[in-house]
């Protein structure tokens, strides 16, 4: 048994009511006569293109007028992200030869170490031969001298010297140790160990006295001067979304404050689940107020545009149809399916369906939709 869904019970009593009103003093003498009316109705091209009410029941029903218009729009997506670090200012402490960890000078996570900074020093017995074999090499080369008949041993000593030092390169001991080694003539049982750039530490991997590999990570250190926000954006929202676009970024714990940044990337995956794609920012950080895992609210600006609109309200969204009715002439109006764009505060963009300058309802448009609907519904019986 069919049981009417309270959608469809409201546009019957909202067709019903505007039936009423159309129809109020206007019952016809005889039969005959209604029947002749119908007739004539279902033959006029203007019932079948929408419906008619008259200026009196127009007003009765509130019946309002817009006009479709070209206008240039600036729209702005808002959306939410999170403070991240700037993956290109993240650096790895590693090592490239393996030893023990003596002398730990940075042994907290979240220090900030300057560039050049000793984080430790490290005694490996690979590294204490090497400076052996290359002091020998060098010191022998001393005694050569430049004599004729020492010069093929120089040559082979100097190339001696000279793969022991790329080794030492490879390995990263600075230059200035090197020149101590020479100038002294004293072997380091530790070698200080400096920090290779500047930054706060956000992982720590490291222990007085521990045994470390080569590869192994000791430490990973963040610059915050510059910092990303990952913003979420919907998939539809995507076109008016490009790289070097302006964003405006705000926090609940700087009220009154914004900072002003760049999309530097639209990341090329979806989340299936939310249906949001990752757009990334770019942002100074002056004093380092910006931490990573930050909630911000994000302001996308995207260019202004010239599109046709029509005011909201004027929109009847089923969610499968959008139905704009038109002024088709005195008391007349004509439901027409458009194709709808981007929706402004106030506005929605027409893509197809409308023409600049039409005449169209802007509010009321529901009861015109029920009586249009009823006045259809009541033709296909009739059929």
């Amino acid at each position: 048994m069919w049981k009417p869904r309270t959608k469809d019970l409201v546009q019957m009593a909202a067709g019903s009511m505007l039936a009423l009103l159309t129809g109020c003093g206007e019952r016809p003498a005889t039969n005959q006569g209604h029947e002749a009316m119908e007739a004539a109705e279902m033959q006029s091209p203007a019932r079948e293109a929408g419906l008619e009410v008259d200026a009196r029941k127009q007003q009765m029903i509130g019946v309002t007028y817009g006009e479709v218009r070209r206008s240039s729009v600036e729209q702005t997506i808002r959306t939410v992200g999170t403070v991240a670090y700037d993956e290109s200012a993240l650096t790895d402490v590693t090592l490239k030869f393996h030893g023990w960890i003596e002398g730990l000078r940075v042994d907290r996570t979240g220090d900030y170490v300057r560039e050049g900074e000793i984080l430790f020093s490290l005694y490996s017995p690979e590294l204490v031969q090497t400076q052996e074999d290359y002091l020998t090499s060098f010191e022998h080369l001393q005694r050569l001298g430049r004599s004729p008949r020492a010069a093929e041993a120089s040559r082979r000593m100097e190339d001696l010297l000279a793969a022991v030092r790329r080794r030492l390169d490879y390995w990263d001991v600075p230059e200035n140790h090197v020149r101590d080694l020479e100038q002294d003539r004293r072997i380091l049982r530790s070698l200080p160990i400096h920090s290779p750039a500047g930054g706060y530490v956000i992982e720590k991997h490291v222990t007085e006295g521990a045994h470390v590999q080569a590869g192994h990570l000791l430490y990973r250190l963040a610059d915050l001067d510059a910092v990303w926000v990952l913003a979420d954006v919907y998939e539809h929202e995507l076109p008016r979304v490009a790289p070097g676009q302006e964003a405006r970024v705000t926090l609940s714990y700087l009220p009154g404050e914004t900072f002003v940044g760049k999309v530097g990337y639209v990341y090329p995956y979806l989340d299936p689940k939310e249906r949001t794609v990752k757009v990334r920012i770019e942002l100074a950080n002056p004093g380092h107020r910006l931490r990573a895992g930050m909630y911000a609210d994000v302001e996308l600006r995207a260019e202004p545009r010239e599109v046709l609109v029509v005011p909201a309200a004027a929109v009847l969204d089923s969610g499968e149809r959008r139905v704009v009715f038109v002024a088709a002439g005195p008391g007349r109006f004509e439901p027409r399916e458009i194709e709808s764009g981007a929706r402004f505060d106030d506005a929605v963009e027409v893509l197809a369906g409308l023409e600049v300058g039409e005449r169209i309802v802007t509010s009321a448009n529901f009861l015109l939709d029920s009586e249009s609907q009823l006045a259809s519904g009541m033709r296909q019986m009739s059929h």
